[in-house]
């Protein structure tokens, strides 16, 4: 079995206590796609999310509902290898495939983890957006726009399979955590004193 790359697009963590999924795509390995769907989240989508995907109400006015396009990105997944950008955000759309997946991947950790580039507030790795990861890795995003789900599953594929090839997992743990101190820059030294 070949591994999935997911995405959604959603009405945007800070809008609503409850942020649900308007777009669900899923590619895989073999760049099929398997799923890619508008779902209507039975509320209006806020300004600036729409300003970053571009998917109004009026596009998922007819739409299946969002449980309903969940419940079958989450039976393509199961018992499958996933790999997400951002993995902790979409695990949180759609909850259900942290246990139905056979395991999941963050293409985002492995790929800060692999650039190296170190966040000192956070005692962490940079996070990078995927469109500057595919920029780096020479993704062409002619066919499917940055934002839209299918999109972003054909740039994590693009960026997963890259580090396979520059950066073997044997060699790049995408958890591992660099060794730097985390007072955050409180308890450094005043030069001045």
């Amino acid at each position: 079995m070949t591994r999935l790359y997911i995405d959604t697009e959603t009405t945007g963590l800070k809008y609503y206590p409850i942020t649900k999924a308007v777009q669900i795509a899923i590619v895989d390995e073999d760049v099929n796609i398997l799923l890619n769907s508008l779902c209507n989240p039975g509320f209006p989508i806020p300004p600036k999310p729409i300003s970053i995907h571009g998917i109004t109400d009026e596009m998922v006015a007819k739409a299946p509902p969002t449980e309903e396009i969940m419940s079958i990105a989450v039976d393509i997944c199961s018992g499958r290898d996933v790999v997400i950008y951002n993995a902790a955000y979409d695990t949180r759309i759609i909850p259900e495939l942290r246990w139905t997946a056979r395991s999941i991947d963050c293409c985002m950790l492995r790929y800060s983890r692999w650039k190296g580039e170190i966040n000192e507030y956070y005692g962490s790795y940079r996070w990078h957006k995927l469109t500057v990861a595919a920029a780096a890795v020479g993704f062409d995003w002619s066919i499917y726009p940055p934002h839209s789900a299918v999109g972003d599953c054909f740039a994590s594929r693009a960026v997963w399979s890259w580090l396979d090839r520059v950066a073997p997992r044997s060699d790049l743990s995408p958890h591992a955590a660099p060794s730097i101190p985390r007072d955050h820059g409180r308890h450094r030294r005043n030069p001045w004193a």
